[in-house]
């Protein structure tokens, strides 16, 4: 609830509007605003009207309220606007409709009735009966008459009282909750013990304040409120407080449940503090434990690495860390009680995480403690067993330095004497080996632990060095002994084992060796035996070198025993051995290895002997077969093996044979040397030796027809690769000339080729027959050898696959010549179309001269001679570009004939050189027409303006400036009241004429103005006429304002002197004739006086009417005296002849004295008698008079209003951001991204139009000419200013932009409705507004509103153009040439069918973008959510080439675009507009842009831009465009409209449904009576010469096929396409 009873208890006490809970038939809240005779602040009414509105139920202010105003009694009108301004100050969103209930008194009630239209809700003036019809009586209260609800206004006050009071209360209490959890929700946390007290403390206060709130109490007040309302004193229940029930009980049940939660997140709280506090106690024990282990622990690491010098300082130490150790036990007890806290900590839940890392820290701290004192007990255990060993160690060194080991002179030569002495020497060594390695490992593991610790001893590192010295020392002595005694041991030892190792070789020789040399004396009869024996004997000799190693042996023992010069061993004996051993040991080896020569060349023959057979038998096999191969490789491959064959058959034969040979020579040398018997090997290798023999002789007898056949095999596997190979280059060479033909270059090297290729056919010639001769070769070698019958590896015949070859190669040979020679004439006729391209580019060259040319022509004229001169100009420069290029383009076209006659060239390519010939002459005539048009529309705008409209404007200036004549109507020579009046309502249409003339004048010199700066920025003529035409619009409103002062005078005076000859004249008589009868002669069936005295009421209304027209007058002209003169005259002539009246009735009925009655029936002052005056007539006029005054008097105010927030937003919002910019504390912000031309609009309203709508304040019929004087500048004005809103939309809404200019509001103390927004968006919606007036306006102007017409479309067009500026905006126009397009028209959304593509279905929706010179198609594609952008489809179409098919069959909203003029349909655009109107639009405006474009054809320029190679008979057809009756039809009408100012209508140049040249019927007759139009009869054919421009484009210019001499318009809708 935003506002309360408390805040307005004096306003709502008066009861000034009330809701006593009633509804309407249809379920509305009804408001009543009960009579009252003092006014009431309108503010005052807002607010409370604001309140019951929001105190209704919600079920109700859903439908609306019914405010119901009661006018009886003392109410009046000011009371009931103020009721109504309130009501329409409140937001829109709520549904009012008021009733306000007729009023007794007329002059209230006409007030009131002349103000219903004006408000923006539903305001009906009603009668209470039928007010009764929408709401019972029994629901209005009874302080409106009528009504019986009964409504106590001080009990439904003081209950809303209660009721406010009671929910402000608890959403204080609510707030209070709120307030509390959210400071426990956002309670900072404790950081430490006394914080966290601090935190349990307040806590408990918070706990307090929740537990003190008294829901019960709160909860029986609501209760008691709740049955206020439900039992109400007077029985009936209010539905708006009946509503308030259930939110009574949703507060307190919101109430309970919050303290609720509240008082469960106190709960959750106070665990959580409890359990923080416990943490921080836990936490600080844990610091004060740490702090206190902190000595022990460098105390233990100060102490760490002193072990003492000896055993008994090791004591000491031992005996004080064991006082230490007792120390630390003690604050065990401690640390494990600190574990317990955390123990239980984390049972709680209590911060684990927390809790876990302060325990881990003390945990931490301990075990360093405890692993110090290990580590300590660990270095002194290991320094006393170190000292202890080390002790033992040193008491034995003197005596084993005196005695280290056995001394060797004390020992017996003998072996077991030598053997006892080296033990006991080994023996003695392992002991001290033992005490060392003792003393040794004690002092690492004292090393070790001090390491470990991180820390070392120097003594105990001394006494280790000194162990290591003395051990090694005594090692030295001890091996000095060692070595004397092997020596003598050694010795003694070699002696006997040599003697033994001879006799043992000597005794192997002699029982195994020789032996089995000469049992084994076989060499095998085939290779599997000799490989045998030959592994046997390999086995012997890997036994034999054993015996060869033992030997080496003992001959080392002998070297070593007789270079030592010892006299244990006998020398002599041990070489007597030696010389033997080695005698035997050579005569073994001969015989070994003879016998392993013998066996080696044995396996070596009878080896190749198989493998030479087998060959054998593989050549004879592999010499049976009789087919070739097919490939060179192959072949070449088997040529080179046959030969690489029988050279190695022939060295494996000698080979052989001399390995036979040399192995009897070798047997036969062993049979003498060796005395073995070796004559049945000999004679079996001789038998293989012959064996060999035989063999070779019949294999070397096939080698002379199998050289013959692989040669023949050769030269036919060549023959098929040559064959294959020239057919491949044949379709490779016939692929090159289709890629070539095909080539984008293959124009360009035309030239070139042509000698490369009759090279490649002389070559292609040459390959066919080499490969005929070497079938023929080939044939004649087959036929010699009897070879006829020979076949290949496929099973072919080779004498048939040669001709087989022969005939293909005939047949490709025949094809590919032929493609040869086609190429050779494409490439002569690809010649051709170059020449034909350098003719073109010569012609083209001729046309960028001519381009050049016109370019220097391009001056803009400066006045109507100067145009004429111009265009004379442009008309010779024509002529001569005519005669320049005929005879260049007359080449070119005989050329272009041949070429496309010529099936062979490339008709695109053709077609492509004439396009680009006619797109330059287009471009020229572009340039032509545009310079055309500039001068047409100059010589138009000249002409206009110095011709027509400024001699207009100099005679009407000259007249209205002429000295002031006031009484138009004393120029009048006659004095006749008829012919003054007929004079001044002449002179009054003439003025009307006047104005119109002048302002179709001047429109259209403006419009003139509008085409020509299109080429050209001359605005000084435009602003010379706009300023003008606005002066000369005041001053012939001021003229116009005294001519119907004038016009009124006359009608005055005559109406005047009707009434006064009445009363002069036949009154007169009549009243003289009743005053001549004597008294009592009147009686009540005496009619005639009754009907003389009808007849003075008559004219009693007759004069009253004319004493109210008259008071009207009075205001206007210069007859204010003369008017007075004439009422006063005639009300004191008439008061006269009506007393005159009354006295004769007085005399005629007998009665005494004057009758009041008859006078006051008489008198002017009475109204009540409406029978006779018509009083409701009168009102009604100056209701309607009022009615078309409002509008315009709300225009001016909006205006004004307008004006002054425009004002405050420049004076407050742009000079704070000037001065910004100006010390540069706005860098990113641009002033036009944010205010567009805001400043321009705002001195264009208040120096221009605002003083335009003044004038017309009291004639808003003419209002419109404010609007259309300044169209031009309003469009540029707004259009601007629209387009950069929506474009930079987006820049107020950046976070720097919403900061400055809060910053400003705030500053100037701005409500939140004066933010800059507010502001930015007021010029938008004012053109909006301006439809709105306008169009009211219209309604009340009714027939005179033409000018309102004009403005109501200029006003409607601004949002329109600024819309498609923001589309055309959007459009990427990257590609293509802006001067080629023209400037910007119009855009919408059509939809388009692209050539031959009509039946294809739907057509594609597209962004039609229609330029002064083209038509661009564009397709609309999403950049963002937000964004998008059109990208141009195609080319765009230029309207130059463009005739338009205004009618599509089957479719009125569709459309056609034919380029060139070929009738064919393949060549047309179809577009469809959303509706008929669009359509229409987009037709009128291609027409009119193509209005007046100069002729393509004149020059017979340019072959038709449709051909193509499919269609070669159009090649002759050249494009034209008929153009003769546009250039002159156009001045023509230029002409006429500058003479007549009245009519202007564009020349049309345009096809219709099916083009000029197709015959249309006529379907329905049509009399042309009318000038310009042509008599037709149903079934006539006609063929449409051109469109007439008209604003619906009803009628077509057609002429008669029989009758060409006969031609006009006749209406669109008779004609149908044949």
């Amino acid at each position: 609830m935003t506002m309360k009873a408390e805040d307005i208890l004096h306003v709502l006490r008066d009861g000034i509007a009330i809701l006593h809970g009633g509804r309407c038939r249809a379920g509305q809240a009804v408001v009543v605003c009960p009579p009252r005779e003092q006014l009431v602040n309108q503010d005052h009414l807002r607010n409370v009207l604001l309140y019951l509105f929001e105190v209704t139920s919600k079920e109700a202010r859903e439908k609306g309220f019914l405010v119901v105003i009661d006018m009886r009694g003392k109410q009046t009108w000011a009371n009931v606007r103020n009721i109504l301004k309130a009501l329409s100050s409140i937001d829109n969103s709520t549904k009012i409709q008021v009733f306000i209930i007729k009023p007794e008194k007329f002059w209230e009630k006409q007030k009131a009735q002349m103000s219903l239209g004006t408000w923006d809700f539903e305001v009906e003036m009603i009668s209470f009966e039928s007010l009764i019809k929408i709401i019972d009586s029994s629901q209005l209260p009874k302080s409106i008459s009528g009504g019986n609800y009964p409504y106590d206004h001080d009990e439904w006050l003081e209950i809303r009282m209660d009721l406010e009071k009671w929910i402000w209360n608890i959403t204080e209490i609510m707030e209070t909750l709120e307030a509390v959890r959210r400071d426990m929700c956002q309670g900072e946390h404790p950081i430490d013990v006394k914080t966290a007290e601090a935190a349990l403390k307040k806590s408990q206060l918070a706990k307090n304040n929740i537990f003190n709130i008294p829901v019960d109490n709160i909860e029986a007040e609501g209760n008691k409120i709740v049955n206020r309302i439900l039992q109400p004193p007077k029985g009936v229940k209010n539905p708006d407080l009946q509503a308030t029930t259930p939110y009574i009980s949703n507060l307190t049940d919101s109430l309970r449940l919050l303290k609720g939660e509240v008082h469960k997140s106190w709960d959750t709280r106070q665990a959580e503090l409890v359990k923080v506090y416990y943490q921080k106690r836990f936490e600080e024990d844990v610091e004060k434990m740490v702090e206190a282990l902190r000595p022990y622990k460098k105390q233990c690491e100060r102490s760490m690495g002193d072990v003492g010098g000896c055993v008994s300082d090791v004591n000491a130490l031992a005996e004080d860390f064991e006082k230490f150790q007792v120390a630390v036990k003690a604050m065990e007890v401690s640390v494990k009680r600190v574990f317990d806290q955390a123990n239980e900590l984390r049972t709680s839940g209590a911060r684990n995480q927390i809790t876990d890392h302060v325990t881990e820290r003390l945990t931490n701290e301990w075990r360093l403690v405890k692993e110090l004192m290990e580590r300590r007990a660990t270095i002194l255990h290991n320094a006393r067993k170190f000292f202890s060993s080390a002790q033992c160690y040193f008491a034995e060194i003197p005596a084993w330095t005196a005695q280290p080991g056995i001394n060797p002179n004390d020992v017996m030569f003998s072996q077991e004497s030598l053997e006892i002495a080296i033990r006991t020497h080994d023996g003695f060594w392992a002991q001290v080996e033992e005490v060392y390695a003792q003393a040794y490992e004690d002092a690492l593991n004292l090393m070790k632990s001090l390491k470990e610790s991180e820390t070392e001893d120097n003594v105990a590192k001394e006494h280790s060095s000194r162990l290591q010295r003395a051990h090694k020392q005594l090692g030295e002595k001890w091996k000095e002994r060692q070595a004397s005694c092997l020596v003598l041991l050694h010795h003694m030892l070699a002696m006997i084992a040599f003697e033994t190792d001879v006799k043992l070789v000597v005794d192997w020789l002699q029982l195994h060796g020789e032996p089995y040399l000469r049992r084994n004396i076989h060499i095998g009869e085939n290779v599997n035996q000799a490989r045998t024996f030959q592994r046997n004997h390999s086995n012997f000799q890997r036994v034999a070198a054993n015996t060869y190693g033992n030997v080496q042996k003992l001959r080392r023992v002998y070297q070593d025993v007789s270079n030592s010069g010892s006299q244990v061993c006998d020398v002599n004996k041990m070489q007597e051995l030696m010389t033997d051993l080695t005698a035997k040991i050579e005569k073994f080896t001969t015989i070994e290895q003879s016998r392993e020569h013998l066996l080696r060349q044995s396996v070596l023959f009878h080896t190749h002997y198989t493998e030479l057979t087998d060959w054998y038998t593989k050549m004879r096999e592999k010499y049976n077969e009789k087919r070739i191969e097919l490939t060179v490789p192959v072949c070449d491959k088997n040529k080179e093996r046959f030969v690489l064959e029988t050279d190695e058959t022939a060295q494996a034969y000698a080979m052989t044979i001399d390995e036979g040979k040399m192995l009897i020579e070798m047997m036969h040398n062993a049979t003498r040397i060796f005395d073995v018997d070796y004559t049945v090997s000999i004679a079996h290798i001789q038998t293989l030796i012959s064996d060999i023999e035989n063999k070779n002789t019949q294999i070397s007898s096939e080698w002379g027809p199998r050289r013959t056949l692989l040669h023949i095999a050769s030269k036919f596997a060549m023959f098929e690769q040559n064959k294959y190979e020239v057919l491949e280059q044949i379709k490779g060479w016939e692929e090159d000339m289709r890629e070539m033909v095909e080539s984008p270059s293959f124009h360009d090297k035309a030239d070139n080729v042509m000698p490369y290729h009759i090279e490649n056919q002389e070559k292609v010639r040459e390959a066919i027959s080499s490969i005929q001769k070497a079938a023929m070769e080939l044939s004649q070698v087959l036929y010699s050898h009897k070879l006829t019958d020979l076949r290949d590896k496929r099973d072919r015949i080779v004498l048939e696959a040669i001709r087989d070859h022969i005939r293909e190669l005939e047949i490709d040979e025949s094809r590919v010549m032929a493609y040869a020679n086609e190429t050779s004439s494409r490439i002569n006729a690809v010649r051709e179309v170059v020449e034909l391209r350098k003719v073109s580019l010569g012609v083209c060259r001729l046309i960028e001269t001519q381009l050049q040319a016109l370019t220097k022509l391009g001056v803009i004229p400066h006045d109507y001679n100067d145009t004429v001169q111009k265009q004379e100009e442009l008309r010779a420069f024509r002529d001569a570009v005519t005669i320049r290029l005929r005879d260049p383009y007359d080449a070119f076209v005989v050329r272009f004939r041949e070429l496309m006659e010529n099936r062979l060239a490339n008709r695109d390519e053709v077609v492509h050189h004439n396009e680009m010939i006619q797109t330059k002459y287009r471009r020229l005539m572009a340039l032509c027409e545009e310079r055309n048009k500039l001068l047409k529309s100059a010589h138009g705008c000249y002409k206009t303006y110095e011709t027509a409209v400024l001699p207009i404007l100099n005679q009407l200036e000259s007249e209205y400036h002429s000295p002031t004549v006031t009484d138009w109507c004393a120029g009048c020579p006659s004095t006749v009241h008829s012919d003054r009046a007929s004079y001044v309502a002449d002179l009054l249409s003439k003025h009307m004429d006047y104005k119109e003339r002048f302002g179709k004048g001047c429109t259209y010199a403006l419009r003139n103005g509008d085409f020509l700066l299109r080429y050209i920025k001359r605005a000084n003529m435009k602003s010379n006429i706009r300023e003008r035409q606005s002066n000369i619009l005041e001053l012939w409103l001021q003229k116009k304002s005294l001519l119907e002062g004038c016009q009124n005078f006359i009608a005055i005076e005559a109406t005047a002197k009707d009434l006064l000859k009445f009363m002069t004249g036949e009154g007169n008589e009549k009243l003289k004739q009743f005053e001549k009868r004597g008294r009592g002669e009147l009686n009540d069936e005496d009619d005639e006086f009754a009907k003389f005295k009808l007849e003075v009421k008559q004219k009693k209304t007759e004069i009253q009417t004319f004493l109210l027209c008259s008071d009207e007058s009075m205001v206007r002209g210069v007859h204010g005296d003369q008017v007075e003169r004439c009422i006063e005259q005639v009300k004191e002539k008439f008061n006269q002849f009506s007393r005159r009246v009354g006295d004769c009735e007085v005399v005629l009925r007998g009665e005494n004295g004057g009758s009041s009655s008859s006078k006051d029936e008489f008198s002017l002052d009475r109204h009540s008698d409406t029978a006779i005056f018509n009083e409701k007539a009168i009102s009604e006029q100056r209701a309607e008079n009022r009615k078309v005054l409002e509008p315009m008097r709300e225009l001016i105010q909006s205006e004004k209003d307008y004006i002054k927030d425009l004002e405050k937003c420049i004076s407050i919002y742009v000079a704070e951001f000037d001065q910004a910019t100006k010390n540069g504390s706005i860098p990113t912000l641009q002033k036009y991204d944010i205010f567009g031309n805001i400043e321009k609009i705002y001195q264009f309203h208040h120096d221009k139009l605002l003083p335009e709508l003044v004038k017309y304040e009291n004639q808003p019929e003419a209002v419109g000419a404010s609007f259309t004087v300044w169209i031009d500048l309003l469009n540029e004005l707004y259009i601007e200013y629209c387009v950069n809103k929506e474009q930079k939309n987006n820049v107020l809404a950046t976070p720097e932009a919403k900061a400055f200019f809060t910053e400003i509001r705030e500053k100037h103390g701005l409500e939140i409705d004066n933010e800059i927004t507010s502001h930015l968006i007021k010029p938008v919606q004012r053109i909006t507004r301006y439809q709105l007036l306008i169009s009211q306006l219209l309604r009340s102007c009714n027939d005179k509103a033409d000018d309102l017409k004009d403005a109501y479309d200029v006003v409607c067009s601004v949002p329109r153009k600024a819309n498609d500026i923001i589309h055309f905006n959007c459009l990427e126009l990257k590609n293509c040439n802006v001067d080629e397009l023209g400037p910007f028209v119009t855009q919408d959304v059509l939809t388009v069918w692209e050539p031959r593509a009509y039946f294809k279905g739907r057509g594609k929706e597209r962004q039609v973008f229609l330029f002064d010179l083209s038509i661009v198609f564009a397709k609309r594609i999403e950049t963002s959510p937000k964004n998008f952008k059109y990208v141009i489809k195609g080319k765009p179409l230029p309207l130059s080439d463009v005739s338009i098919v205004e009618h599509v069959e089957g479719d009125s909203c569709r459309f056609g675009l034919r380029v060139g003029s070929n009738h064919s349909n393949d060549n047309r655009t179809d577009l469809k507009a959303s509706t008929e109107s669009t359509k229409v639009k987009w037709v009128l405006k291609i027409r009119e842009l193509t209005t007046g474009l100069l002729p393509l054809g004149t020059l017979g320029l340019g072959v038709s831009p449709a051909i193509s190679a499919t269609t070669l008979s159009t090649a002759r057809s050249v494009s034209h465009r008929s153009g003769a009756s546009t250039s002159s039809g156009g001045d023509n009408r230029q002409s006429q409209d500058v003479d007549s100012l009245l009519h202007h209508r564009y020349s049309v140049h345009s096809c219709d449904s099916e083009q000029s040249s197709e015959v249309w019927i006529v379907t329905a007759d049509f009399d042309g009576q009318t000038e310009g139009h042509l008599t037709v009869h149903k079934g006539d054919r006609v063929e449409i010469v051109e469109d007439q421009a008209t604003d619906c484009a009803e009628y077509i210019q057609v002429v008669l096929c029989d009758q060409p001499t006969k031609h006009g318009l006749v209406p669109a809708s008779i004609i149908v396409p044949r």
